[in-house]
């Protein structure tokens, strides 16, 4: 998704509590849905409101899953056989339409290509979103249960076990070959040692780097193997596909990395002319998306100061590649590899938020205890500015906004450090950011809550807002309880922003 720049040149630093050191969107608690919406921000900065009541529903059905566009919600049937649409300001039925032909495996809905794509088992069923009508007939698949389909960076992928192949965004068709990785079986134990056997696949690649045009980049196992290969995967290269082509536009060696890494350490600058990729020993590689040209590198770093893991990310003011290794943390320009500044902070760890213009900071109170303290935001130069006590980990949004756990409660603030909104109500601890609001969930209550931190819906039991839902469209889906064979709840609310 392209960010534009912030004006301001501040660069935000963040400490984190509790085991291991990283910035995540919350874990436990309740199930997510298959594909989180994330969007644009929403309010300014305010103290939260008391809690009123939970508005009435507009409707209420069963289902097994639900995607909301725009202001309608589609819903798996009951019987796995049909998909419905709902009004969600109404809660009236749109239309309902019956599968071409019975369906098995694991069934999913996605936004894609214009329309509601529901995956079941190992075929693609396309649906008009205005008249449920079929857009053509169902296409083959690979089995749901095994794959996953990704759609960040402007790529759409089936991303499976053993193999990746890209799809073309606005067709939903593949396109291009299908790039497998190394399968390695294992001998059957000894009797002994409890027999059996088993395989897998163990190699690397499938890491979408972005789009560049008409180009799908990402990673490959560069098979068939060239020599030097490890046992458990041949080495790793970088290909262009032309999505409206299926063909190869180039393939590069990842060299010096050893193994690529997701989001935030593989990408596409903004402008979508260099592409890079770093691995989680340090090693960066930047390249020419257009042509595959290498137009930098960085061999491995040290981590001897005992700070785990390494990150690389794109930084927009000021304009640059920003890599953290170990304690080491420097802004190089993208095209060139010139250092523009460079600190070393033992006792810190640098890092960038989603949405943040420039790099920022993770400061610990000992490397051996990976425990963080405090949020601080810095300049341009990476200086320290005011701080922020920290009593959980912040959860960031991809806009930029970040949620911290304060002493004093929650405090919501954008990439540049300024609070929006503060609470010190009791909510639920795990965070997810879902377009213009937040869902707050344990292990029995969901809070929907706004950009200004005030509850707006409060549900029972394990729930999550389905993927593109919004206030003014939210579907909430309520799973059955545990060990229950029955579909789940879907809650359609109508709010104002």
């Amino acid at each position: 998704m392209h960010r534009s720049p912030r004006a301001a040149l501040a660069v935000a630093l963040v400490a984190l509590v509790g085991g291991g050191v990283g910035l995540g969107s919350g874990a436990g608690g309740c199930r997510a849905p298959s594909t989180p919406a994330v969007g644009a921000p929403a309010g300014v900065a305010n103290r939260a409101r008391a809690t009123g009541a939970t508005p009435t529903p507009t409707a209420s059905v069963r289902g097994w899953g639900a995607l909301v566009i725009d202001d309608t919600a589609f819903v798996i049937g009951e019987d796995f056989a049909s998909v419905a649409a709902y009004d969600i300001a109404t809660g009236r039925a749109r239309w309902r339409t019956r599968l071409p032909a019975p369906t098995r495996g694991r069934h999913t809905l996605h936004a894609l290509a214009g329309a509601v794509a529901l995956w079941a088992g190992d075929q693609l069923v396309l649906l008009s979103p205005a008249t449920g009508a079929l857009v053509r007939p169902p296409d083959p698949a690979p089995w749901n249960d095994r794959c996953y389909l990704a759609t960040g960076r402007g790529v759409c992928a089936f991303r499976c076990d053993c193999d990746v192949r890209i799809v073309d965004c606005t067709t939903a068709r593949v396109v291009g070959k299908v790039y497998d990785e190394t399968y390695v079986d294992f001998e059957e134990a000894p009797a002994e040692d409890g027999g059996g056997g088993g395989g897998g696949c163990y190699g690397g690649g499938g890491d979408i780097v972005g789009r560049a045009g008409p180009l799908a980049v990402f990673s490959i196992e560069d098979l068939p193997r060239t020599g030097g290969a490890d046992p458990f995967g041949a080495p790793l290269a970088f290909v262009a596909v032309d999505t409206t082509t299926g063909r190869e536009a180039y393939r590069i060696p990842a060299a010096p990395l050893t193994s690529t890494v997701a989001p935030p350490s593989t990408g596409v600058t903004a402008d979508g002319a260099t592409c890079y990729a770093g691995d989680h020993v340090g090693a960066l590689l930047v390249w020419d998306c257009a042509s595959g040209r290498i137009l930098w590198r960085l061999p491995a770093a040290s981590a001897s100061d005992g700070l785990p893991g390494h990150l690389v990310q794109t930084s927009a003011a000021p304009r640059g590649l920003f890599r953290r290794a170990g304690a080491d943390a420097t802004l190089y320009d993208e095209r060139t590899g010139a250092v523009r500044w460079t600190r070393t902070a033992p006792l810190e760890q640098v890092t960038l938020l989603a949405g943040a213009p420039t790099p920022t900071m993770i400061r610990l109170a000992a490397p051996s205890a990976h425990r963080t303290t405090e949020l601080v935001w810095l300049d341009a130069d990476g200086a320290p500015g005011p701080s922020v006590p920290l009593a959980a980990s912040p959860t960031e949004a991809d806009d930029g906004d970040v949620l911290l756990r304060t002493p004093a409660g929650l405090s919501l603030r954008d990439a540049l450090g300024r609070e929006r909104a503060a609470t010190a109500s009791p909510l639920p601890v795990n965070v997810t950011f879902v377009a213009d609001h937040l869902d707050l969930f344990g292990t029995d209550e969901l809070v929907v809550v706004d950009r200004a931190l005030t509850p707006r819906v409060r549900v029972t039991g394990s729930a999550a807002s389905a993927p593109g839902s919004t206030l003014p469209a939210l579907a909430i889906y309520r799973w059955p309880a545990a060990g229950s064979t029955e579909p789940g709840e879907i809650l359609l609310y109508a709010l104002k922003p």
